[in-house]
């Protein structure tokens, strides 16, 4: 988001890159870290089955490495230098990787039913196996995914070369907002690597879920409006509106100001939003503070930009500001009239009012469906730590919106 991180605080806490390892700087004081070197990052992540990071920096704890034959400066590190690794080290004593977990049961087997051994605890109530079950039956409740598209899981990650449960459990988060301790004892895996999963995978998947977005063109829009609004609404492009999130309270007196919205009397991150007339999502803006307006929104977020000369927009009555600036690309907008205190609308303006109305109330269900994600509620109360990655989780969202049935069918039924 446009927004800095605010009280945001860099991890004191070490860990382990190695996923299966749970050694951390603060279980265990007196461990020592290393960071790895870039030539070394790619192959130990494909070694230890975790996808590479292109930025961060991973560290690795001396229980896998030789230390006084891996250090290209021991002597040095002894007396005080910071400890550089070789080219040829190699890790030792890797812990049994994670296994790319199937969304069907894994069927143990036992020589006896009454066999009560440690390998049989996945088969109870409460294991993993059976919350891969319940997501299995029910993906879009659980990852905001249609059934019909569970495949793509596989195929984002083999593109991004990770394990399809590391995509699993960052959509899962997305879409629950379970915490990391929930989710380490749902996933049984711990909850230092729950949170560097979601953290290294919510860029990947809003990378490849943003190409999901688009802006139809004017052909493909008309095919899939329903007939009886073909006559009135042929010529209608998108449909915009604004939705916000609320924050956590930012410590700064500026960033409180920035981010307090008037209508929901809270600090939010304020979005925009165009999606055509069937609720297909077309355009998603960057987060800005609550305090801002429509007009500046629309203006700042490029959505002007995209539009195509001679095209038409529905909007709130909050948009009218910007009926000057789409007259430059011969841009008609089409907004409800203007309702006044101490004046009644007249027959025509209820007319107007009721063409409208129909085609407008879209916008407000797709809005609907981008808040049943749980980390996007209006009261979500988003953790500031999370602000950084807020934009590429809505765009996450918009994009298996798109994936599912539309808003509105071609015999007009909404769905």
């Amino acid at each position: 988001m446009s927004l800095d991180d605010e009280g945001y605080q860099p991890r004191t806490n070490k860990i382990c890159f190695i996923p299966a390892c749970t050694n951390t700087s603060v279980k265990k004081p007196g461990l020592k870290f290393f960071c790895i070197r870039k030539e070394l990052t790619e192959n130990w992540c494909q070694l230890v089955g975790r996808n590479c990071p292109k930025k961060k920096k991973l560290l690795c704890c001396e229980d896998h490495l030789n230390v006084k034959e891996d250090l290209q400066n021991y002597e040095n590190y002894l007396a005080g230098a910071r400890a550089r690794l070789k080219l040829s080290a190699t890790l030792k004593n890797i812990p049994t990787p994670r296994v790319a977990v199937d969304f069907g049961i894994v069927k143990l087997k036992s020589k006896k039913k009454s066999d009560n051994s440690s390998d049989t605890k996945y088969a109870g109530k409460h294991g993993r196996n059976h919350l891969m079950a319940k997501i299995a039956s029910k993906p879009k409740i659980y990852l905001g995914l249609p059934k019909n598209y569970v495949w793509a899981i596989d195929l984002l990650a083999k593109e991004s070369s990770c394990l399809p449960l590391d995509i699993i459990i960052t959509l899962f988060k997305i879409k629950t907002n379970d915490t990391f301790i929930q989710m380490s004892d749902e996933f049984e895996i711990p909850r230092c690597t729950i949170r560097l999963l979601f953290e290294e995978n919510v860029y990947m998947l809003a990378t490849f879920l943003q190409n999901i977005v688009y802006l139809p063109s004017l052909y493909e829009i008309k095919k899939n409006l329903p007939l009886m609004l073909r006559m009135k609404y042929s010529k209608v492009q998108m449909i915009i509106d604004c939705f916000e999130i609320q924050i956590e309270k930012p410590s700064k007196a500026f960033r409180r100001a920035q981010t307090r919205s008037q209508n929901k009397s809270c600090n939010t991150v304020k979005y925009l939003i165009a999606c055509t007339a069937v609720g297909f999502i077309a355009f998603i803006s960057k987060g800005y503070g609550g305090r801002i307006s429509d007009k500046a929104i629309a203006c700042k977020s490029g959505l002007i930009d995209i539009v195509p000369p001679n095209a038409v927009i529905m909007a709130g009555r909050g948009f009218k500001e910007i009926e000057c600036l789409l007259s430059t690309k011969n841009v008609k907008l089409l907004c409800p009239p203007s309702v006044r205190s101490y004046s009644k609308l007249t027959k025509e303006d209820v007319i107007k009012t009721n063409e409208i109305s129909p085609l407008s109330a879209n916008i407000e269900r797709v809005i609907k469906k981008v808040q049943e994600f749980h980390m996007l509620k209006p009261h979500a109360v988003v953790n500031h730590k999370h602000l950084k990655y807020l934009d590429e989780i809505v765009t996450i969202a918009c994009g298996l919106i798109n994936l599912q049935n539309p808003v509105l069918n071609a015999d007009w039924q909404i769905e």
